[in-house]
């Protein structure tokens, strides 16, 4: 486990999750500090365990990354889309019409 990566144990009399993990982001010195809660110590290890390992491969993968819902992911990648205005202008109905419609559901 690195000198940067802490695993807390919480109040023990608390209910809910009770260990916390303190970490660094990715991006060195610009990386700020994060916090992850687990209820089982072992969740908490696996995670430090799998933070090290990506850190050593150089796999920076944001832990964030999950809480862009689709919509706007589709919506960030139409604008920034290099094609002809006859294909993006097909992209946007096809997600219009057919995959917008399903998102509703979820």
């Amino acid at each position: 486990m690195s000198r940067l990566t802490q695993i807390i144990e919480n109040d023990p009399t608390a209910s809910g999750e009770q260990w916390k993990v303190h970490y660094w982001g990715t991006g060195g010195r610009t990386g700020r500090q994060r916090e992850k809660s687990f209820a089982r110590k072992k969740d908490a290890v696996d995670f430090v365990t799998k933070m090290e390992g990506d850190r050593r491969e150089t796999i920076n993968v944001d832990p964030d990354a999950g809480e862009v819902s689709l919509r706007r992911y589709v919506d960030d990648w139409l604008a920034k889309k290099t094609a002809s205005a006859g294909t993006l202008e097909s992209y946007e109905r096809i997600v219009r019409l057919h995959v917008a419609p399903t998102w509703r559901a979820r």
